[in-house]
């Protein structure tokens, strides 16, 4: 080989490491002075590497040049002449040019490769963030079980329900420990094995302390060929929302007790307002009056100014009278107490077709509401007073109907007693409109005795007030 041959192989080296130098660099940076001693700073096999290279050349180099080892090689290789040995430097040179092109292949795709993987990484930290987000960090409780309840795997979540420490701890326990009943585990993984799909609002457990808890459960069973493989159980605890609606409805129980024992106290109060009014004030009254058709009388044939007084005192005190059996009536009904809820009804309803001759009132009672206790019969009694005022006052009806009704399922210790007073006036939009205190009052008789109260109008369409309240038989 000539000293031109082997500089030829040497620089064709040379230039194919340069270019897998060159390929690797490419990957970090852009090609400039900076940013390729910034390189060679950070990658200290690449600076080694390519020191070596340079070297080793330029020693190759230099020994070939001092003592011409091309020259000295030719005798040596004529005697194998017939093998062609003048002819490597050309293959060599195809093989260096060949593992140039593998080695800028290999250096591509192997950045290929390295943006792949990158990607996937990305990828992976992006589903384990989801991951910690969806299940680790999840307020609700998720955990797998083994087809028997046997936890596998569950989220921080499920051992705060169940009262661990860690998610550790939970795993190896059995579903059917935590249940506050154990014969309904059997129920529900029976359930399960059939291939349906549990949704439980409210599931008693008892945690690993032993204090009892409220969940939200859904429960699933994963198949394999028809066999169950694993259970998906996800808990939510309600144990202290359960609780805060125990404490409101027992203060709403309370607000009733103390709106019903405010009404009965008023309406005694008004029971003895209106007996002072008929035992006091009536009887000053009636001895006004005799006094003044006494004297109206003794004085008929004397002046006409002291005829003329009696006279008018006779008529002021029926007036007064009047007024004040009417505050009585509104006090306390007297027929009430004395008749009964049917015919006080009909006497309220009488009065009102006197009073408002212009609108039909009619009075259907369905069935025997006499007998019921003396605070259904007020509640009652009061509910239509405050009705036909509303109506009186707002509705511009020209008809009123009045039903009440008692029914008494049968087995059952509870009737209810029905009561509706429907107009044809114009209505009210009930979104819009704010109730005033007559309804609000009406509502409070109503659920004070644990009824239920509601109303229906529309603009155009009347209104119909509704309310059931229940009794107890023979009460």
């Amino acid at each position: 080989m000539t000293p031109v041959g082997w500089t030829t192989a040497i620089r064709i080296g040379i230039l194919g490491y340069l270019n897998d130098w060159y390929w690797g660099f490419k990957q970090e940076s852009t090609v400039n002075f900076p940013h390729l001693l910034r390189f060679l700073w950070i990658r200290p096999a690449w600076w080694r590497d390519s020191l070596i290279v340079v070297v080793l050349t330029l020693v190759t180099y230099g020994i070939s040049i001092k003592y011409e080892l091309s020259e000295k090689l030719v005798p040596l290789t004529r005697s194998f002449e017939k093998y062609q040995l003048d002819e490597l430097p050309l293959v060599l040179i195809v093989m260096l040019l060949s593992m140039v092109w593998f080695s800028w292949r290999r250096r591509k795709e192997a950045g290929m490769e390295l943006s792949r993987r990158r990607a996937v990484e990305t990828e992976l930290e992006k589903s384990e963030r989801q991951y910690r987000l969806l299940f680790v960090e999840n307020f609700s409780g998720n955990l797998m079980a083994s087809p028997e309840g046997i936890f596998r795997f569950c989220n921080p979540a499920v051992a705060r329900i169940l009262g661990f420490a860690s998610p550790e701890q939970a795993v190896g326990k059995s579903l059917e420990q935590f249940y506050a009943q154990p014969g309904l585990w059997k129920t529900h993984l029976r359930w399960l094995h059939d291939g349906k799909r549990l949704e439980l609002d409210q599931l008693q457990l008892v945690n690993a302390v032993g204090n009892p808890i409220t969940v939200m459960a859904k429960m699933m069973a994963n198949f394999s060929t028809d066999t169950v493989t694993e259970l998906h159980v996800y808990l939510t605890d309600i144990t202290e929302l359960k609780m805060m609606e125990q404490d409101l409805s027992d203060t709403l129980a309370q607000n009733r007790q103390l709106s019903h024992q405010q009404i009965l106290l008023q309406e005694e109060e008004r029971r003895n307002m209106a007996r002072e009014l008929h035992d006091e004030l009536g009887q000053y009254l009636n001895a006004i009056k005799l006094n003044a058709v006494f004297i109206r009388d003794r004085t008929k044939d004397m002046t006409a100014e002291v005829h003329s007084s009696a006279e008018s005192i006779v008529e002021i005190s029926t007036r007064v009278y009047d007024v004040v059996r009417s505050m009585m009536r509104k006090l306390r009904p007297v027929a009430l107490d004395e008749l009964g809820l049917s015919s006080a009804l009909e006497h309220m309803v009488q009065s009102w077709r006197e009073r408002l001759p212009a609108i039909i009132f009619t009075l259907k009672i369905e069935a025997s509401v006499d007998g019921f206790s003396e605070a259904l019969n007020i509640a009652i009694y009061r509910l239509v007073q405050e009705a036909l005022t509303n109506v009186a006052k707002h509705a511009l009806a020209s008809s009123v109907s009045i039903l009440l009704d008692k029914r008494e399922p049968d087995g059952l210790r509870t009737s209810w007693v029905y009561l509706s007073v429907s107009d044809d006036g114009i209505g009210v939009n009930l979104r819009e409109h704010k109730p005033g205190l007559g309804i609000v009052g009406m509502r409070e008789r109503v659920e004070a005795l644990g009824g239920r109260f509601e109303i229906e109008s529309a603009p155009g369409c009347g209104l119909c007030l509704r309310a059931s309240v229940p009794i107890t038989i023979g009460n």
